[in-house]
């Protein structure tokens, strides 16, 4: 009989060998993904024993019994070996689309974290391959000297360099919120890039235009300082706080804490503030005057209630406050959230502005000030509450027209100073004029300007603006390989296909997003030779970035990693830890097969699996403690 020789993978060890190689890989993509469980949702490295701990107490009766995920790489410095390599594999797929991308937007800023250390936070805007605009996480750095523009310049060129990024042939804008040393820094980086855009932070712009028209108006200094005094005084005593809460459980009012009316979101905190204390307005004046009257507390706590009473019944400032300011500030605030989503374009932005100017100048203080004293002040008593009015210097004037007089005169100078300072902040944005700020010239993208037919219109449409981006960009885009002098020869061919395209759209309204509209077109025309030059501008536009809220957020969550328990955290492990937490991969549709051989390719010896680590030995240091 003829001995028939086996395969290869049939004879017994090649089988225990592929056996030990499937159970090593499933083992190692348990481990890796409890890894990124913990960089995805800012958990502490340390969770990463009792996570795998209870992976076995849910899965030991399983069939895979045999894979005790706490039998290796059991320990939290494994556990960051682990983040390292799923964050570089996150890192090395942003790097490649900010080459594969022509043209880049940087937006950044400054803040201190917990360890009081200078961090410099870094995003990046581009397109993809189906050329959609992406805003990815690229580096937070940590300042070693002072934050001066040159050294946030040098800063700059350094971690784009270290990723192989050339800014100079790339980078389009600069985005930040608008200090002197911003500004300087990208003064200095203008003088390298001659086309560089910079920008001020839309939502920057709007709390600063707030500030400057609430300058100069008594009754909202006064408000400034009730919104204060009643958050300290409940915030600082756990007794006020408790009574407040006992006294509208008895009045049926559901008590909400008092937040801070100054925060670093100025114009949320303070309409927060103005939400809690008209939620609060009956118990907050019952329980202030019984900590007044009552005796066995101290005389700087009954003077305090005192005050902080006699503001709350004044009934300008509740005229104030409730008929003009938390309206004002209502429409100020939507407005704020809307600037802050992470797909603003140029026509949104403008949009938004003219919202906001529209809605301001539907106030009609006269009318909302007589409306509320009709409704609910009869005889000065509000919500069952007497108020009290401060008396007017006119002893022949009637009481309810001194009051009108006082409040409206201030709500009108607070509503014309507000229109003022939006106009001077966003003034070009909203008439949509030429202005020597070549990113305004952008606008003749903004579908809403178009020309509603093919006309004669539509040959003077856009033109010097268009010639303006033209010359603008002409060395960059002669760089990349496109040809300046033709973009006005296409200009009147892209308009026509672009008229052509809303016309045999069935929703327009949905089409005229700049974000929706010229992605497609690129996916159609982006290797026409007719329309090529002009949609390199397109290209561009598509990458501006007009707010840093989203840098914001990074600082916050910086914050939340970076903790007072986690302050010695490393720039490396800070980076790894944002990048995943920022990245757009879930815990379901994450891949760890990449980062399992990165991880086993890096070593200078042959990767295995090691039993846990025992107990760490105490240090000297420790032991003398």
């Amino acid at each position: 009989m003829l001995n028939v020789k086996k395969p290869a993978t049939d004879q017994p060890i090649i089988k225990a060998i592929i056996n030990l190689e499937k159970h090593e890989e499933l083992l190692l993509r348990r481990l890796f993904t409890t890894a990124f469980y913990l960089a995805k949702h800012e958990k502490p490295y340390t969770d990463f024993v009792y996570l795998n701990e209870l992976q076995n107490k849910n899965f030991g009766t399983s069939s895979d019994k045999d894979l005790d995920v706490t039998k290796h790489y059991n320990n939290d410095k494994q556990a960051n070996t682990f983040i390292h390599y799923i964050a570089k594999v996150e890192r090395d797929s942003i790097i490649e689309l900010i080459h594969n991308s022509e043209f880049i937007s940087v937006a950044l800023d400054g803040s201190t974290d917990c360890a009081n250390l200078e961090e410099e936070l870094f995003f990046v805007s581009c397109l993809d391959t189906n050329f959609e605009p992406q805003i990815k996480f690229f580096k937070i750095h940590n300042l070693k000297g002072r934050a001066t523009a040159l050294e946030l310049k040098y800063c700059l060129y350094q971690i784009f360099e270290e990723a192989n990024i050339d800014l100079k042939t790339k980078c389009v804008q600069l985005a930040t919120d608008g200090p002197s040393v911003m500004k300087k820094m990208c003064n200095l980086v203008q003088d390298d890039i001659a086309f560089l855009l910079t920008f001020h932070c839309a939502n920057h712009r709007l709390e600063l235009a707030l500030k400057d028209a609430m300058k100069d108006i008594p009754f909202l200094s006064e408000t400034h300082e009730l919104l204060n005094g009643i958050h300290n005084f409940y915030e600082n005593s756990n007794l006020q706080s408790r009574m407040l809460k006992d006294t509208g459980d008895l009045m049926g009012v559901k008590i909400i804490a008092h937040p801070c009316a100054t925060g670093t979101r100025w114009v949320a905190h303070h309409e927060r503030a103005l939400a809690a204390i008209d939620r609060n307005y009956i118990a907050n004046v019952a329980q202030l005057q019984e900590c007044h009257l009552d005796k066995s507390q101290r005389q700087e706590t009954r003077s305090k209630a005192a005050g902080l009473r006699d503001k709350l019944l004044d009934v300008n400032i509740v005229i104030f406050m409730f008929v003009i300011l938390r309206p004002l500030l209502a429409v100020i605030t939507s407005v704020s959230c809307l600037l802050q989503t992470n797909d603003l374009s140029i026509d949104s932005l403008a949009s938004t502005i003219r919202r906001a100017k529209t809605k301001l100048n539907e106030f009609k203080c006269d009318e909302m000030i007589s409306s509320f004293q009709e409704e609910q002040i009869n005889n000065h008593i509000f919500r069952d509450v007497q108020l009290k009015e401060k008396r007017s210097g006119n002893r022949n004037m009637n009481q309810d027209a001194s009051v009108h007089v006082t409040v409206l005169n201030q709500s009108e100078k607070l509503l014309a100073n507000l229109k003022q300072t939006i106009s001077d902040r966003f003034g070009p944005l909203e008439t949509g004029s030429l202005s020597d700020d070549i990113t305004l010239c952008f606008r003749v993208f903004d579908l809403c300007n178009f020309p509603d037919s093919e006309n004669d219109e539509i040959k003077s449409y856009g033109k010097d603006e268009i010639q303006r981006l033209g010359d603008h960009f002409s060395t960059l885009l002669t760089s990349k390989g496109y040809d300046p002098s033709k973009i006005e020869d296409e200009r009147i061919t892209l308009w026509e296909y672009v008229i052509y395209i809303l016309k045999s759209t069935k929703n327009v309204n949905s089409a005229r997003s700049i974000k929706t509209f010229w992605p497609k077109i690129l996916r159609r025309k982006d290797q026409s030779p007719e329309l090529r030059n002009i949609l390199s501008l397109v290209k561009i536009l598509l990458t501006l970035v007009f707010s840093t809220a989203l840098v914001e957020r990074g600082f916050s969550l910086m914050k939340r990693v970076k903790s007072d328990w986690r302050a010695r955290l490393n720039e490396s492990s800070l980076n790894d830890l944002m990048c995943l937490s920022l990245s757009d991969t879930t815990l379901t549709s994450f891949e760890p097969t990449h980062a399992m051989k990165l991880w086993w390719l890096d070593s200078n010896k042959s990767r295995r699996l090691v039993d846990a680590y025992g107990p760490r030995a105490p240090k000297h240091s420790d032991i003398g403690q």
